[in-house]
């Protein structure tokens, strides 16, 4: 994510900024609207496994990290390890 938006779900409005992360369960209503010039952020659809790889990755963190204070979540074995079992494959 870069930039800001604004994102709505669930009677609510919540401000997500660079670096921000938001996780919805499928089929949740949600509605966005760009904050700032130049915001971009990727969006990833997933089946209920991908829920699954979140809670095996950790806990979010509270700021950015920089890829190399990121610890287990740099290490491919592990990672494979986390995909493996929330049956996740790459194509």
């Amino acid at each position: 994510m870069r930039g800001q938006l604004e994102l709505e779900f669930a009677g609510e409005s919540h401000i997500v900024t660079a670096g921000g992360l938001v996780s919805l369960p499928a089929g949740t209503e949600h509605a966005t609207q760009v904050l700032e010039d130049r915001t971009s952020w990727i969006s990833a659809h997933s089946d209920p496994a991908g829920d699954v790889l979140f809670e095996l990755a950790g806990t979010p963190t509270e700021r950015f990290m920089h890829p190399g204070d990121a610890g287990a979540l740099q290490d491919k074995v592990a990672l494979n390890a986390l995909f493996a079992e929330a049956d996740i494959v790459f194509v």
